[in-house]
């Protein structure tokens, strides 16, 4: 039987979080009221992550591991991950659990109350637990960026952690390959008239490794993606 849910997964030197996979997102996967797949997309790690992914996947068959010979960034491996992806639904999150997978419930309860095409956490709704200003108060203010550029009624454009509907996902011609990607979909989604829902999802901090994302190179990024949108990237051709 083929999946309902594929989890993907992106992986950037984060050999300390593998075990994450086995001791909170499986249990969390295996709730859910359907077959589940984890797709872990190793985006060229220097580390012992992809090693440690390998033999994860040779004692859970429900787990497929994808590689990059290079690092090429989160939107890379996210869109790797979107194109093996077997299920009618894709939940993507940070390896990193810093949303908890117990969240993937309510995504999918989002879903089914309001039958949307994607359904977004949110950690502006849902608070930032133990997350610092530096971090906090710039994620504040480029979601309140793309609020006004976009639509309102979506509190958080940033996140990775989200449900999509996989057949709208794969009409997208993505092109973001760094954090930005996740916001360059939610865009496609609100631009082209799909159903976008969200619920409160808290962010908390990783209790392994750092973070890889750099501040400057990421808010350039995102004045590119800005860019595009204002020009009307989004629209049906």
């Amino acid at each position: 039987m083929p999946p309902l849910y594929s989890i993907i997964l992106p992986y950037f030197n984060e050999e300390g979080n593998v075990p994450l996979i086995e001791t909170e997102l499986l249990p969390a996967a295996r709730r859910l009221a359907g077959p589940c797949e984890i797709v872990a997309v190793d985006d060229g790690s220097a580390d012992a992550t992809a090693a440690r992914l390998e033999e994860l996947a040779r004692r859970c068959g429900d787990i497929r591991l994808l590689r990059h010979e290079r690092n090429r960034g989160m939107g890379a491996a996210l869109r790797t991950g979107f194109e093996a992806a077997r299920g009618e639904w894709v939940i993507t999150m940070d390896s990193d659990c810093t949303f908890h997978p117990r969240l993937i419930q309510a995504l999918v309860e989002r879903q089914a109350q309001t039958g949307a095409d994607c359904v977004s956490g949110s950690h502006i709704q849902g608070g930032m637990r133990g997350v610092s200003a530096l971090r906090a108060w710039p994620s504040y203010l480029v979601n309140r960026f793309y609020r006004g550029l976009l639509s309102r009624r979506i509190s958080a454009y940033t996140a990775v952690f989200r449900l999509y509907r996989r057949r709208v996902l794969m009409e997208l011609p993505l092109r973001c390959e760094g954090y930005e990607i996740n916001a360059e979909i939610l865009a496609f989604f609100i631009l082209r008239g799909y159903h976008v829902e969200e619920t409160p999802a808290e962010l908390t901090v990783r209790r392994w490794g750092s973070s890889k994302m750099r501040a400057w190179r990421e808010l350039g990024r995102h004045v590119r993606l800005a860019r595009r949108i204002i020009l009307g990237f989004g629209k049906r051709k």
